[in-house]
């Protein structure tokens, strides 16, 4: 557990990624030592998206091993984590994104995370699902998952969520040339980021 905090640490606030990867895998070993297939799933997952933000090819290799495990274990948390992240990370390989399978992950992420309520990977895989419906030329129905988001962030009363899901409800309004209504939502969007402290998620919606 703390060699992966020490992972989070380097990773997340020293920008040293070849340090974060050297102790998750050191974390890695001990959860393997320990028979831990939730944390030797999670691991595997952050070791995934280390190796893809280092550009390493073998990212998805790491992925597949974590979800293999967390089906194996029958652990829908951690089967949910590893969709989740597998599936964001997905979307951003650039040039040749390959949404559909993206959206597929987000998908059965949503529906894990909705039948055990783990709202917050349920609303961050609505979220990256309906980019993935926007991405694939579904407007329409990425405006549903993300009123969907929005519905949730809601009932969550969390203000951040509520921002952020207005912001691709704006996008989605535009795809759909409501002019309107997405200049309404992106309004609304930048004033609870503005009073939520979010000064960087602001400045990227100005932007």
């Amino acid at each position: 557990y703390l060699l992966s905090k020490l992972g989070n640490t380097y990773a997340d606030f020293l920008g040293d990624l070849s340090a974060a990867e050297q102790a998750y895998t050191e974390a890695l070993k001990l959860a393997e030592q320990l028979n831990a297939p939730r944390r030797q799933a999670i691991l595997l997952s952050v070791i995934g998206k280390t190796r893809f933000l280092q550009g390493a090819d073998d990212a998805d290799h790491c992925y597949a091993r974590a979800e293999q495990i967390a089906r194996d274990s029958q652990d829908d948390f951690a089967l949910c984590f590893v969709l989740h992240h597998r599936g964001y990370q997905m979307t951003l390989r650039q040039p040749d994104t390959d949404y559909q399978t993206a959206w597929e992950l987000c998908d059965e992420a949503v529906t894990i995370a909705a039948r055990n309520e783990l709202h917050e990977l349920q609303f961050h895989s609505l979220i990256n699902r309906g980019g993935c419906e926007y991405e694939l030329g579904r407007p329409q129905q990425a405006l549903d998952t993300h009123l969907e988001a929005y519905q949730l962030a809601q009932a969550q009363n969390n203000h951040p969520w509520m921002a952020s899901a207005l912001q691709s409800l704006g996008e989605d309004y535009d795809g759909l040339s409501d002019q309107a209504q997405a200049q309404r939502s992106l309004d609304e969007a930048l004033a609870l980021w503005r009073q939520t402290g979010g000064k960087a998620q602001a400045a990227t919606l100005i932007d």
